[in-house]
């Protein structure tokens, strides 16, 4: 009886604790918005909006509203304006007071480029590669990502190039539970040139295999890696 009657306050405490966490998060973000830290904008949703749900209305009626917050907060990937979110559609369910990501829109009807948004004088042209060539599933429309194909050259040697230095990722295939997908292939659409294309299709499915490396946002695009073989590797080791 006597431990009953603990595990109610002892219940209560913790729930006290936990609701002083909040608070205090808070009232940080606010503060270091408001001592000359630096921020930036985001877009968040006053209310709960469910996936399918045309964004114009939302934002006509100030259910989305911009927020400037401290940039050590912004989640990777967030929207910075409500701007890119005009014509759009949500492609899954947004919580209120969340920061809304890029990857949680859809497009909404025809936009300039197709449906993905395709830009001038590229195509489209999708991979199917395992969790380990994708960086662990985690890429995102609209991410940078660099190419690299392993191949065998005539001598026998393994070589690695980078293929396409600087492409943009177009679309992922991200449906499904997040465990899930950690641990199946995943479909890689890529803005690429008519030529980039056909080294695609070459090294992809005759020649050798294909690896995607994500870049940072702001990786400059003159930076390309020189081909490597594993005739390299050992020199490389010898050296060390």
């Amino acid at each position: 009886m006597r431990r009953q009657t603990l595990v109610i306050p002892i219940a209560l405490l913790l729930a006290i604790m936990a609701a002083a966490g909040v608070v205090l998060y808070t009232m940080n973000v606010k503060e270091e918005a408001t001592t000359g830290g630096p921020t930036s904008t985001v877009v968040v949703a006053s209310e709960d909006v469910p996936a399918g749900t045309e964004l114009d209305p939302l934002i006509e009626e100030g259910k989305l509203v911009e927020q400037e917050i401290p940039k050590n907060y912004i989640v990777p990937g967030a929207v910075g304006s409500l701007e890119e979110l005009q014509g759009r559609t949500v492609s899954q369910p947004l919580v209120e007071g969340e920061q809304i990501l890029a990857n949680r829109i859809d497009e909404l009807g025809t936009v300039q480029g197709g449906s993905l948004g395709i830009p001038d004088g590229f195509t489209a042209y999708t991979v199917e590669l395992r969790p380990e060539q994708t960086v662990a599933n985690v890429l995102n429309r609209g991410d940078r990502v660099r190419v690299f194909a392993t191949f065998s050259e005539k001598s026998g040697a393994r070589a690695s190039v980078a293929l396409l230095p600087d492409v943009k990722v177009l679309a992922v295939s991200s449906d499904g539970d997040p465990e899930q997908q950690a641990a199946t292939n995943q479909l890689v659409t890529l803005a690429v040139t008519p030529d980039d294309a056909a080294k695609l299709a070459l090294f992809g499915q005759d020649t050798g295999s294909l690896w995607l490396n994500l870049l940072p946002p702001d990786a400059p695009k003159d930076q390309v890696p020189e081909p490597f073989t594993d005739v390299d590797l050992i020199a490389l080791a010898k050296k060390s």
